[in-house]
């Protein structure tokens, strides 16, 4: 016992560890040993409860949700703790969210700017990752008015054709926008309408519009190619990424910097799946790099049933 105790440290170990340890885990749950104080004995229990979550096993979710009550927590933390590890709560059980497949962004050399301690060292999520053939609009503007300010949308990417694994059916080709004004500023949540053609439905301008506190220029228009992730890079970590990993990223696992949040369909009332994120550093039309807000990350989330598009950012 005393040798599993000294292994017991840190959560990296647990992810995505199914059910392997999962009965060492549950005694540690509720452990008491006599050889521990009661504080080391909370510290002990507090470690497999998050171990537990980190195992991505509903077994082990449930048992974790069972225990909020004995560490005096509100079930709100423990949803954005599910959100982090691809699930969320419901009244049948655990549910997955749909995560896709794993694919990295590529831009022209010199498009996007990197930062942090390490941002000269490349590893294989940059440009060596074998792309596919086709090549992607990213950036500049497009039809369709914000229905905050009323100022021309601003396109981000164009997917057509479409990607096996994205998430999206129905469509030819899908195309994703914002309003750089007003995301982050004005709203926290931006929700965009998509017709028959994938593009975001035009919007009116609206009767009193938003004076957007900044003048942003749209994203320089570039073409961008996607390669499909290896194993090794499924899983990113914003904090320990440091400019050496890249972060542009479509499907998969969302690289969280504050607590996890999933919109719910303002159609139909689902929590929305990730579809993308970009990261900062992207080349804008004047010739700076966008920083959402402080280093942030943007994230994209995607209604299929409702052909709705959603966007907000986190930063540190």
């Amino acid at each position: 016992m005393e040798e599993r105790l000294q292994a017991f440290f840190g959560v990296f170990p647990w992810r995505a560890s199914g059910d392997l340890h999962l009965d060492f885990l549950t005694r540690m749950l509720h452990a008491e040993p006599a050889s521990l104080s009661e504080t080391e004995a909370e510290e002990i229990r507090w470690r497999a409860f998050r171990a537990l979550l980190e195992t991505r096993l509903p077994e082990a979710l449930r048992q974790a949700w069972e225990a909020l009550p004995a560490f005096k927590m509100t079930s709100e933390p423990l949803r954005w703790s599910l959100w982090e590890k691809d699930y969320e709560q419901k009244e049948s059980g655990f549910r997955r969210l749909p995560l896709g497949v794993v694919r990295h962004l590529q831009f022209p050399e010199g498009y996007v700017e990197r930062f942090g301690y390490w941002k000269d060292r490349d590893l294989p999520t940059w440009e060596s990752l074998p792309a596919e053939s086709y090549r992607y609009r990213f950036g500049g503007v497009m039809e369709g008015l914000c229905s905050l300010c009323g100022s021309p949308l601003h396109h981000l990417i164009t997917f057509d054709p479409l990607l096996d694994g994205m998430g999206v059916t129905g469509l030819s080709q899908l195309s994703l926008a914002t309003c750089l004004y007003c995301i982050g500023y004005k709203e926290h949540w931006l929700f965009f309408r998509h017709d028959a053609e994938g593009k975001p439905a035009a919007s009116k301008a609206p009767e009193t519009p938003h004076s957007p506190q900044f003048s942003i220029p749209p994203l320089l228009e570039t073409q961008v190619a996607i390669a499909e992730t290896p194993p090794r890079w499924r899983w990113q970590d914003w904090g320990s990424s440091d400019g050496r990993e890249n972060l542009h990223r479509l499907g998969g696992h969302p690289c969280w910097i504050e607590p996890a949040e999933f919109p719910t369909c303002p159609r139909c009332n689902c929590t929305m799946p990730f579809l993308m994120q970009l990261d900062t550093g992207l080349k804008t039309a004047e010739g700076w790099s966008l920083s959402w807000g402080d280093s942030g990350i943007a994230y994209l989330f995607w209604c299929d049933a409702c052909r709705i598009s959603a966007m907000m950012y986190q930063c540190a």
